[in-house]
């Protein structure tokens, strides 16, 4: 028999098997010191199970995080609402475009003319 995987363990701690099937798991553990440890560790686990499922879950901060900032944006989405940056920063583009055009000229207005070459004279 091969190796019994620590799912195949699971399974059988949550009675998913028959029992034909557990003794023959428990018959290689016992001959088997990898699967021995892999039983005895998942056997732990599910034992702690039951204690934890009559817990209640604890409140976490990040849930109240998540609603507050969900809520936010459903109400910009529902009113249609812009951010307050892209209103005050509404002037930025067409000021950069204009700086922009404005250096090009300047650069085009102060390059000096070509200049043709001389032709030399023959003598």
């Amino acid at each position: 028999m091969r190796h019994v995987r620590p799912e195949r363990w699971a399974d059988a701690f949550a009675g998913r098997l028959t029992d034909e099937q557990v003794a023959a798991f428990d018959a290689h553990a016992d001959r088997c010191g990898k699967c021995r440890t892999a039983r005895d560790r998942v056997q732990r686990a599910s034992s702690s199970f039951p204690a934890l499922r009559k817990e209640s879950a604890p409140e976490l901060a990040w849930d109240s995080v998540r609603a507050r900032v969900h809520w936010a944006v459903s109400k910009e989405r529902r009113t249609g609402a812009t951010p307050k940056v892209s209103r005050r920063l509404a002037w930025l583009g067409p000021a950069i475009a204009g700086a922009v055009a404005a250096a090009g000229i300047v650069a085009v207005a102060t390059e000096p003319a070509s200049v043709a070459p001389t032709v030399a004279r023959t003598p």
